[in-house]
């Protein structure tokens, strides 16, 4: 399954709009920018590595997230379209996962990810945890913390 860079653009460009479109009897629809910064231990490398992720995407009734993200160290970088699922709040922390399916720079075979954190916050600006993973192709775990919008 090969993903085209241009469908990436057009998700990324579209999420913006989609989460401002009018929405009539199905449910609320809003927006989410996120950027994180953490460290990676991956298979192309003998040392971890710093690394910095961010996405944008739009949220539909505050559960439910598709958007693109990028991560980004000082040896490779990744981007992936993704699906997230966004749990009932849990005292004052928010868990949530993704499902992340892009590329990496260098090989031309899909690249698989997930990130599972938790956060704080509002609802207009967050503070959030996670432990994210790309298993396929090779490996490159990590953790981050960062804010989303």
């Amino acid at each position: 399954m090969r993903i085209s860079k241009w469908i990436l653009v057009t998700a990324l460009a579209a999420a913006p709009l989609a989460a401002n479109a009018p929405v009539s009897r199905a449910g609320s629809v809003g927006s989410e920018l996120w950027l994180a910064g953490g460290f990676v231990d991956a298979d192309y490398s003998d040392y971890v590595k710093a690394c910095i992720r961010g996405g944008a995407g739009a949220t539909f009734f505050d559960r439910v997230g598709l958007g693109g993200s990028a991560q980004v160290d000082q040896i490779r970088y990744f981007y992936f379209g993704y699906a997230a699922v966004y749990f009932p709040q849990v005292g004052m922390l928010e868990p949530y996962g993704r499902f992340h399916v892009g590329r990496r720079d260098d090989i031309d075979e899909t690249a698989l990810g997930w990130t599972v954190g938790a956060g704080v916050g509002d609802g207009s600006v967050r503070v959030f945890i996670e432990a994210h993973g790309v298993y396929q192709p090779g490996y490159a775990y990590g953790a981050s913390f960062g804010f989303s919008f």
